[in-house]
């Protein structure tokens, strides 16, 4: 029987030993806090439509989308925004811009104040869920760069009044094309939750300035602080640091407001942006604007230039 009872005690102790090295190995494949710090953040592109008109009512079937934020690859192959934004970005840029991490925010598109700060409070919450499921699947938050046409820039904007967000949002790379610049919203570029903020205009486009915000009715603070509001939408911001302002040229003509949402122009926005990150910041809080030349037949700028020209 003692024979028996010694081999029982052996194999006790080779299970034990051979369970114990099985444990050692699973956490010798969990990384470290340098490891983690290490990993690159998947680079989310997140992009926010204008406003919509009449003519959107016509074309559903290309211009309709659920309101919300949607991976591009739910939404149908026929949806302007995904093969007129999405598809032109990612594949001019795959590093910079990756399809599987690209998402389109769709909103109300109605003109009115109102309905970009819903809007808003509307994308703060689908961010909230996209970084939190970022976090649980990659172990890190992504890195956000959001891209806005026209008044999609004031959406993102009012994402500022909202209380909370200071707590645990970051968009590290704001790009507003064509964004009308008005009173109640240009403040907010000021928020530390922007990280670098692109601005891009053209003085051919017209609609940017249309938005008549000197007609809209005031609110308590402008009355009482006696603000005074141009009658139309403006082109600029005030200059700061972690903000470029560029003037937008082809060497002919142009562009138009939606010419900022087209392949000529797409094409050639990821050396754009690579192109100003060079940038200094000393630069970019004394120099009000940039001139930047494109041609239709070329990726990169022709000319970037200092001030207006």
């Amino acid at each position: 029987m003692n024979w028996l009872h010694n081999r029982a005690l052996i194999l006790v102790i080779f299970l034990t030993a051979l369970s114990g090295c099985v444990v050692k190995d699973n956490n010798s494949q969990q990384p470290t806090i340098e490891q983690l710090k290490q990993i690159e953040p998947p680079k989310v592109t997140i992009y926010v439509h204008g406003t919509h008109f009449w003519f959107n009512r016509m074309f559903k079937k290309y211009t309709f989308c659920p309101r919300g934020l949607h991976q591009v690859h739910s939404l149908s192959e026929n949806y302007v925004y995904r093969w007129l934004v999405a598809d032109t970005l990612a594949s001019t840029d795959c590093e910079q811009f990756p399809q599987e991490h690209f998402y389109i925010f769709s909103w109300s598109g109605l003109l009115s104040y109102e309905a970009r700060e819903t809007a808003a409070l509307e994308l703060y919450a689908a961010l909230k869920k996209l970084i939190s499921d970022y976090q649980n699947k990659y172990g890190i938050e992504p890195h956000i760069c959001m891209i806005t046409h026209s008044h999609g820039g004031n959406v993102a904007l009012n994402l500022a009044k909202i209380k909370e967000v200071e707590l645990d949002l970051c968009i590290h790379k704001l790009v507003m094309l064509a964004v009308p610049v008005q009173k109640r919203t240009e403040h907010f570029i000021k928020h530390s939750m922007f990280k670098q903020i692109y601005s891009f205009h053209s003085r051919f486009d017209a609609i940017q300035v249309l938005d008549p915000q000197g007609m809209y009715q005031r609110t308590a603070d402008e009355k009482a602080n006696k603000t005074k509001v141009p009658l139309f939408s403006q082109r600029l911001f005030e200059p700061q640091a972690n903000l470029v302002q560029a003037k937008i040229k082809f060497e002919y003509i142009g562009p138009f407001h939606v010419s900022f949402i087209l392949s000529t122009f797409l094409t050639k926005l990821p050396s754009m942006l690579n192109s100003f990150d060079s940038i200094t910041s000393e630069t970019k809080e004394k120099t009000n604007i940039l001139t930047v030349v494109l041609n239709k037949d070329h990726k990169k700028p022709v000319k970037i230039a200092h001030g207006l020209s």
